[in-house]
């Protein structure tokens, strides 16, 4: 995969973080509800040992040199260590006492991990199945990408109207079908692709308008700023592992044949089989969905909608 596969996962994590600090902010603030100072100082040594410790790691798996897996295992364990003693932490261990929130955040991450490796496979599949260049790649992913904004602002909706649980169960049967549909069809033409590709943004559209209101519901106030930090930072660490994972295994798998037996080509294989390890990814956080969401129900500790 060369420079690709090796540095992507780095640069789509840096990026996110640039985008989450875009100059929109001073904006927002005219609108935001006026809220009285606390006093507290950032973790500055807790982040910078968190970055540092995900860095190496990600540098492991997709590098595989093998001295960064233990000073990624030592600067997490630094981590963790630094945050117990520390009054103000960069991440509260707290949170995570929270059995549905726990829940939720791991379903999530696995969740989003899936359609971020969607996102960086697919334009790799189609260079290398199709021999599409950079700009016919784009208008492949452009209908999706126009359909699922129009589909996140009517899953909005349908959350004010509905609740936020059914909008993620669609969501997830949306991305399945997609997942399915493209390990089938990978190889054919462009524009079989690009609509497959229509119901995986559909999928994620409507699954980020419903699931951080499903986060927010397992928090007491006091922790809801924390928490869902908490929940964007690992929105944006799922697609830096997934692209760290899905490069990987697309290097060790060049010559695999498909497993699924409806496959077109035999030369899709690799990715045919990535489209259904996503598959099993997105039903284990299905699965951990349904699960959290009955217990907490029985418990009264979970909304499922507005």
């Amino acid at each position: 995969m060369g420079f690709l596969s090796q540095w992507y996962p780095i640069l789509i994590a840096a990026r996110m973080v640039q985008a989450s600090g875009s100059g929109a902010i001073p904006a927002f603030r005219r609108y935001l509800p006026h809220q009285t100072r606390r006093e507290g100082r950032f973790d500055t040594p807790g982040a910078l040992l968190m970055v540092a410790a995900i860095g190496s790691l990600l540098l492991f798996i997709t590098t595989t040199v093998w001295w960064t897996l233990p000073v990624g295992v030592i600067l997490m364990a630094c981590f963790l260590v630094h945050i117990h003693h520390t009054e103000s932490p960069f991440v509260s261990l707290s949170l995570f006492h929270n059995e549905s929130y726990r829940n939720m955040i791991i379903m999530a991450f696995l969740a989003l991990s899936t359609v971020f490796g969607v996102l960086f496979m697919t334009p790799l599949m189609l260079r290398d199945l199709n021999a599409l260049e950079t700009g016919n790649i784009g208008l492949v992913m452009f209908p999706g990408a126009m359909i699922g904004a129009i589909a996140g602002i009517m899953g909005g909706r349908f959350v004010d109207r509905k609740g936020s649980a059914p909008v993620v169960y669609t969501a997830m049967t949306l991305l399945m079908s997609g997942f399915l549909l493209l390990s089938t069809f990978a190889g054919l033409r462009p524009w079989v692709i690009s609509l497959n590709l229509i119901l995986c943004y559909m999928g994620f559209s409507l699954f980020q308008s419903s699931i951080a209101y499903m986060v927010s519901t397992t928090l007491p106030r006091e922790q809801l700023g924390v928490g869902m930090g908490v929940y964007n930072l690992f929105f944006f660490m799922s697609g830096a592992f997934s692209a760290a994972f899905i490069g990987k295994l697309l290097d060790i798998s060049r010559d695999h044949a498909p497993i699924n037996p409806l496959t077109a080509t035999v030369s899709a294989g690799p990715y045919s089989n990535l489209f259904l390890l996503l598959g099993a990814v997105l039903l284990c956080a299905a699965l951990l969905f349904y699960v959290t969401l009955r217990s907490a129900s029985r418990r009264g500790g979970l909304k499922p909608g507005p």
